[in-house]
């Protein structure tokens, strides 16, 4: 190779999410111990970059380096050690080694007069930690194209939509996972349809894996079909982040991204992407899994190992064809699904048909009075608006506790400090973010104060009290 010009990128990542079964299962032994080799790369003085092959395993430059120092599995064993690197020589390769191999490196890859100013500011010196703290070493702050962003120092998260003002904030991007078979596409379409004048964009790796309803497309020509209703399904091939960053810039841009991940795909590798890409932000993960199949492809020893991912890493389980399983079955499988996904909330489904809001996050959005609802009676949802001063740190947190069985929640509200946040649940995870001064919501005419409003669906209807907020009641879709 070395003599041919040929440069090497090695899938650094591969040891720590499959070594153990490919070991076991796939290449044997022997191959798994010498994959990815390294050492022998440099030894050989082959120029050599190393990947993480997002969104296929998350996106992250210094885990991938911790990867090829360590060369640990996921059980923790070291597979490989003759192919080890030094940490000094895993940074070269994901800097100067990367711009190598792209050609970019008199543009890209080293802090030099002529070269771009890119460079991300980092909590501790990687050359002085021991090899194993390697992955945990924090960002302090990004400089790119001579801007500086050190809002990732900070506790307060960027908001995360667009306010009633039309002021442009980061678009939301909720990922929609599962394994083949549970139920995404009848999902994409049940919410294409369900949209009621919400602009969606659908991004799916390929129009071939994802079937839209032909009476939905209204114009389709390359990688771009227009869906009724201002909606769009777009494929994105081989540049995932291009095609992320092009739907952001639509004009009118979509209210809501929506990723399809392939039946075998990590989804939060998908999720931890978007933090690297500017004008988007995760509105959380997705997973359909089937009623009927799930506990055996949870068991089978070639797929497990991604569907117990897909769970694992879930904010909210869909969980489809519930019909297909008895009483019994359900509960015992409800239980089941709490053990593997105990951070996920459980919505059960017949033929994927959810809420668009179960899914979106809730936002409450101004609807005409005449238009006509599919109702879904599995589900209650309840707007209400919170007082001045309200703690929004204690709502979000009694949202997302379990005890009220929130499925999602999304709104405004007005802090003790008189200032305004985003709060946004998503299954057990919550987020508050600071509205940037001149984009917060409109004032109402039935408030003194800017309007604050929280939407929710959740299973089955009850009266709950938050300490410190008072009380209120959670009615029925049926009424």
């Amino acid at each position: 190779m070395r003599t041919l010009g040929v440069c090497v990128n090695l899938f650094a990542n591969h040891h720590f999410y499959w070594g153990d079964a490919h070991y076991a299962l796939t290449v044997g032994p022997d191959r798994a111990l010498r994959m990815n080799a390294c050492r022998t790369a440099l030894d050989q003085r082959v120029p050599m970059a190393i990947h993480c092959d997002a969104p296929v395993t998350p996106l992250g430059p210094l885990f991938t380096a911790w990867c090829v120092v360590n060369r640990r599995t996921a059980s923790g064993w070291v597979q490989g050690a003759a192919e080890k690197i030094t940490v000094a020589e895993a940074l070269y390769a994901i800097t100067l080694g990367a711009a190598y191999t792209l050609q970019l490196d008199h543009e890209v890859g080293s802090i030099e007069v002529g070269k771009h100013a890119d460079f991300a500011v980092l909590e501790a010196d990687p050359s002085a930690v021991e090899d194993a703290p390697l992955k945990d070493i924090g960002v302090w702050g990004t400089v790119q194209g001579a801007a500086a962003d050190f809002s990732g120092h900070c506790a307060v998260i960027k908001a995360v939509r667009r306010m009633s003002t039309g002021v442009p904030l980061t678009l939301p991007v909720t990922v929609i996972g599962g394994y083949l078979g549970a139920g995404k596409t009848t999902l994409i379409n049940h919410l294409l349809r369900t949209a009621n004048g919400m602009r969606l964009a659908v991004l799916v790796n390929e129009f071939g894996a994802l079937s839209i309803d032909e009476d939905l497309i209204e114009a389709e020509q390359d990688d771009i079909i227009s869906i009724a209703g201002g909606c769009i399904c777009c494929s994105f091939g081989d540049d995932f982040s291009a095609a992320l960053m092009d739907i952001s810039a639509f004009k009118p841009p979509p209210d809501h991204i929506l990723i399809e991940a392939s039946g075998v795909a990590i989804p939060a590798a998908i999720d931890t992407s978007l933090t690297v890409l500017p004008g988007v932000q995760s509105n959380g993960i997705v997973v359909l899994v089937d009623a009927e199949t799930v506990k055996t492809a949870f068991e089978d020893i070639y797929i497990g190992d991604t569907v117990q991912r897909q769970l694992t890493e879930a904010d909210l389980l869909i969980v489809n064809k519930i019909d297909l399983i008895e009483g019994p079955e359900r509960t015992s499988l409800e239980h089941w699904l709490t053990q593997k996904a105990p951070q996920a909330r459980q919505v059960p489904a017949r033929h994927a048909r959810v809420p668009l809001d179960a899914i979106l996050g809730g936002v409450p959005r101004k609807r005409p009075a005449d238009v006509a609802y599919p109702a879904v009676t599995l589900f209650d949802s309840f707007v209400f608006r919170p007082k001045a001063g309200t703690d929004a740190v204690l709502l979000a947190q009694a949202l997302a506790s379990q005890m009220y069985g929130v499925i999602c929640a999304k709104g405004f509200i007005c802090n003790q400090d008189g200032r305004h946040t985003l709060l946004q649940v998503v299954g057990s995870r919550w987020q508050l973010a600071a509205v940037p001064e001149g984009s917060a919501p409109i004032v109402t005419a039935r408030s003194s104060v800017l309007a604050c409003e929280v939407g929710w669906i959740r299973m089955g209807s009850c009266v709950c009290t938050v300490r410190g907020l008072g009380q209120f009641r959670l009615i029925s879709a049926s009424g």
